[in-house]
């Protein structure tokens, strides 16, 4: 059921970065256009790109931790015993749900501190910004957090059963 919940979340955020990849490639190539046909810029142009991609971004990488398709390097995790592997995984399971769940703390903390503040140019809240990263790291916390509960499952399951 947590799976399945966190696979739609995750395919929601695939969406919104597939978006915000599609909207800041339209909206400089525009912007390069204007400038060379017109020679002429938009003053708008560096506030919004910024904003797409820490939306491309952030919810992408969501989506490539909950699919496992990260670079990991196991060479030599893959070296040892069963026994003393699971114990390595499952340390760094939680050091990243220490690093994700400081992320997410800290990240909510400047968002809410960010309430009435804007961009200098265009006036966007500042918040559009930092809440694409407590999106991220919230879930990144959930996946984690999810995986380590499951890993402990099967390994009492494997005691039980010998």
């Amino acid at each position: 059921m947590v799976n399945r919940i966190l696979k739609i979340i995750t395919d929601a955020q695939m969406g919104i970065a597939m978006v915000a990849l599609g909207s800041v490639i339209t909206v400089n190539a525009f912007e390069i256009g204007l400038r060379f046909f017109l020679g002429r810029s938009l003053f708008w142009i560096q506030d919004v790109s910024l904003l797409l991609m820490l939306w491309m971004i952030f919810p992408g990488v969501a989506k490539i931790v909950y699919d496992k398709k990260d670079i990991v390097i196991t060479m030599l995790i893959d070296r040892l015993p069963p026994r003393p592997k699971a114990a390595f995984e499952i340390l760094g399971d939680l050091l990243i749900i220490g690093f994700a769940l400081t992320l997410t703390i800290f990240s909510y903390k400047l968002l809410l501190r960010q309430s009435n503040s804007t961009t200098a140019t265009v006036r966007i809240p500042l918040l559009f910004y930092t809440s694409a990263v407590v999106l991220n790291s919230a879930t990144i916390l959930a996946i984690y957090v999810n995986e380590i509960v499951l890993k402990l499952l099967r390994g009492r399951r494997n005691r039980e059963a010998t």
